[in-house]
């Protein structure tokens, strides 16, 4: 499921908002994000992790992350790269009819089983356009309007999917 907040800037009255997560989309945002990594669109040493460990595993949730040096934002994949703990286990799990092993692949891995039975191998740098200073993950949600820059609390918010 995802969340959203929409917000009204209280100086300038410009209208914006934000979602996380991906809601039921996730299967699809997940299989294309894994392509990209095996592809080599988020660099070779992504692309030589995917190959070398079984059933790697990525973040594709979308996240507020907010530049420490200037205060642009966006909502961004964390596409942190993870490594199964018992690769044993992942081949057991069902998807459908199927086990994962029988599948050749994991279709996608859930936030929930990334903690659960995934060890982080590779975290995600997310570089500010703006500045390119460094994006951390935020879980405020106190922002600052794209067009003026004052800092705004959400008017409103929605679980969506």
């Amino acid at each position: 499921m995802g969340q959203g907040y929409k917000y009204v800037c209280k100086k300038c009255g410009e209208e914006y908002d934000i979602h996380t997560g991906l809601g039921m989309m996730f299967p699809t945002v997940y299989a294309k994000t894994m392509k990209n990594i095996s592809e080599g669109r988020q660099g070779n040493r992504r692309k030589d992790l995917f190959k070398k460990i079984p059933y790697l595993a990525v973040d594709a949730e979308e996240y507020y992350y907010e530049c420490e040096d200037c205060g642009f934002w966006s909502v961004e994949q964390g596409l942190d790269l993870y490594e199964p703990k018992d690769v044993d286990k992942i081949k057991k799990m069902k998807f459908g009819e199927k086990t994962v092993q029988e599948l050749g692949s994991i279709p996608y891995v859930m936030n929930t089983d990334l903690k659960r039975n995934y060890v982080l191998i590779d975290k995600y740098e997310h570089k500010c356009p703006n500045c390119n200073g460094l994006m951390k993950k935020r879980n405020k949600i106190i922002i600052n309007c794209p067009n003026c820059g004052t800092k705004n609390r959400p008017a409103g918010g929605v679980d969506w999917d």
